[in-house]
C-alpha cells in the first residue's frame, strides 16, 4: 500500500472544507507573523534611534572644547541644524554645528561609520559653502565626523580628504590627527 505524504496528524478526509480550513489557519498563522515582524521592526527602530541620540549627545556636548588645541575657539554650538531653501526643500542637516566669526565646524555623528559617510560629509560641506556664499557668509567651513569606533584605515581616510575625525579614548574624547599642526582643508 502507498503511503500517504500527509501530516499525520490530520485524522479528517482531505475534503474541500478541510483544506479550505488548512487555507484559512495558515493565512492566520501568516498574518499573525507579519505583525510580529512589524511590532520587532518598531522596537528595533527605536532602539537604532536611541542609540542614536546617545552618541550624538556624547560626542557633541562639548565638542567644541575639543578643537581648542587646533587654534579654533567656537563660542557658538548648535545641534541638529537643518538648511532650507526659499522652498523649504531641505538641503542638509548638520549633527553639530560649532561657529565664531571666522569659522564654522560641521560635525557629522555616526554611531558605526561607513567608509560612505565620508563622502557624504564632503558633498554635506560643499552644499553648505554654496548656502554660505548665496547669503555672503564669507566665514570658512571645516568638517569633521565623530564616531566611538574608527578603523585606522577610516582615520587615513578622513585625514587625506582633509577633515578631523573624533573618538573616545580611554577616559575621554580625542580628535585626529592629534598633531597640533594639522590643518584640515577649508570650503
Amino acid at each position: 500500500m502507498k503511503q500517504s505524504n500527509l501530516p499525520r496528524n490530520i485524522e479528517q478526509p482531505l475534503n474541500f472544507e478541510t483544506v479550505w480550513r488548512m487555507f484559512r489557519e495558515t493565512r492566520e498563522q501568516m498574518q499573525e507573523t507579519d505583525r510580529r515582524m512589524k511590532e520587532l521592526q518598531k522596537t528595533v527602530g527605536k532602539v537604532t534611534n536611541t542609540l542614536g541620540d546617545i552618541v550624538e549627545g556624547f560626542m557633541s556636548s562639548d565638542i567644541h572644547l575639543l578643537f581648542r588645541k587646533y587654534g579654533y575657539s567656537f563660542n557658538i554650538t548648535s545641534q541638529n541644524k537643518v538648511f532650507r531653501d526659499k522652498n523649504n526643500k531641505f538641503l542638509a542637516e548638520v549633527d553639530a554645528f560649532l561657529e565664531n566669526g571666522d569659522y564654522v565646524m560641521l560635525v557629522e555623528v555616526k554611531s558605526k561609520l561607513r567608509p560612505e559617510d565620508i563622502t557624504e560629509q564632503i558633498d554635506r560641506l560643499q552644499t553648505v559653502r554654496e548656502i554660505f556664499d548665496k547669503r555672503g557668509d564669507k566665514r570658512k567651513l571645516l568638517g569633521s565626523i565623530a564616531s566611538p569606533k574608527i578603523s585606522e584605515s577610516q582615520l587615513v581616510a578622513i585625514r587625506k580628504r582633509g577633515l578631523y575625525a573624533v573618538i573616545p579614548s580611554e577616559e575621554n574624547v580625542k580628535v585626529y590627527p592629534d598633531e597640533a599642526n594639522f590643518r584640515a582643508k577649508e570650503w
